[in-house]
């Protein structure tokens, strides 16, 4: 592929687009879409084969399509108030490697930052991104203690759910058979 040679590029396409396709289709529930995807996706790694090294094409073009339908989502601003569509997405997987289960990581925690009420959020980031305490945060929002303290810990708990099904799911993706 890095020599342009568009023989092996043809035999790549018609070995994969099928199960690309109809995963893509099966995700977005929509024929032209799906299609559009798989366009988007080997053109995108026609245009790239200089600049990347991939060891597992099929594993790349997977994890390609995952993060596509990700991007999806997020321009429809589709809420998550599960994450089982994100959960099957990377369930799915084949073949992965630390920096891009890393990405898809921060994609689903940004996810779920974004989920949360405005208050709550501001509170999160300013005792856990800022190092404040809830005094300050109460004093910084006009707040009293004690609703910081609640939207702490309610927040906590949300994430504490988040990262169960994320840990498990990267059990299930290590560790299966």
């Amino acid at each position: 592929m890095k020599n342009s040679d568009e023989t092996a590029f043809n035999e790549l396409y018609d070995r994969t687009w099928q199960k690309l396709y109809l995963t893509a289709r099966a995700k977005t529930n929509n024929e032209g879409l799906a299609k559009e995807l798989i366009q988007d996706i080997f053109i995108d790694f026609w245009d790239k084969k200089h600049i990347r090294e991939i060891k597992d094409v099929k594993a790349y073009l997977n994890q390609t399509l995952r993060f596509k339908i990700i991007d999806i989502y997020r321009s429809k601003k589709l809420d998550f108030e599960t994450l089982d569509d994100i959960e099957n997405i990377l369930i799915e997987s084949t073949s992965s490697d630390k920096y891009l289960i890393e990405r898809e990581l921060n994609i689903i925690l940004n996810y779920w930052m974004k989920s949360l009420p405005l208050k709550r959020r501001k509170i999160f980031e300013l005792h856990y991104f800022e190092n404040k305490s809830t005094k300050e945060i109460s004093e910084t929002l006009q707040l009293s203690i004690k609703t910081v303290q609640n939207q702490l810990i309610t927040s906590k708990s949300s994430l504490k759910g988040v990262l169960q099904k994320i840990l498990f799911i990267l059990f299930v993706f290590f560790f299966r058979t």
